[in-house]
């Protein structure tokens, strides 16, 4: 079935001395949703493949701000500490067709809080916890801690 996709995304970030942000929004439309939507429903049991309804469109946005701790903390000018937040928010069923469920479980946001050390610009620790909240209360909430570490070149 013939199912064009559209898809838009605007970014933005800002940098002012010790303090950033950033934020990006997305949008995402499929063509013949209702189509898809009908050719899973049909899909054998046999071939494992998930038989799920399809959005026609999907949505996104994500904001985060942070600020650079290191100079006031007597750190090495080439080193940065920065604590930060993100919010972030998710449908990846935004808009169904006539006849389409549109199921709550698909609508998502995450609270983040972390802080990032990066050493001489090029060696960076990333510690952040995140809690997830989905539109259905059938579901329940989720808390990651995250450890991350890499290489800037």
């Amino acid at each position: 079935v013939s199912a064009p996709v559209v898809l838009a995304e605007l970014d933005a970030h800002v940098a002012r001395g010790r303090f950033r942000g950033s934020a990006l929004a997305l949008w995402g439309w499929l063509g013949n949703s209702d189509d898809v939507t009908e050719r899973n429903r049909r899909l054998s049991n046999d071939l494992g493949a998930p038989r799920t309804p399809v959005a026609a469109q999907a949505s996104g946005l994500s904001v985060e701000a942070g600020v650079d701790v290191g100079g006031w903390l007597g750190l090495c000018p080439t080193h940065r500490l920065e604590p930060f937040v993100r919010i972030e928010r998710y449908d990846s069923m935004f808009r169904t067709a006539p006849g389409v469920f549109d199921n709550p479980r698909y609508r998502r946001a995450i609270y983040t809080v972390g802080a990032a050390l990066t050493l001489a610009e090029h060696l960076t620790f990333k510690l952040d916890a995140a809690h997830r909240r989905y539109g259905s209360s059938a579901l329940r909430p989720e808390t990651t801690i995250n450890a991350v570490a890499g290489f800037v070149y």
